[in-house]
């Protein structure tokens, strides 16, 4: 899977949980939630970015390798 088709199946689901979260916050004011509203979508794209990154597999360093 490509991080192109990783983002396009996951990007949904993961911005429903984030807008979610962020207008069931009660503590928060009507103002401050939708500020956080408008922040989901760079958020979304951040943390999928992440996640397929972890996910995908690495090659294993060899023994003389320097970082």
């Amino acid at each position: 899977m490509t991080k192109d088709e990783f983002t396009r199946r996951w990007r949904h689901k993961l911005a429903g949980l984030a807008l979610y979260g962020a207008v069931s916050d009660v503590k928060d004011g009507p103002m401050t939630r939708a500020a956080k509203v408008w922040d989901i979508p760079a958020e979304v794209e951040r943390l999928l970015a992440m996640m397929f990154d972890d996910l995908t597999p690495k090659p294993p360093e060899k023994p003389g390798d320097k970082k």
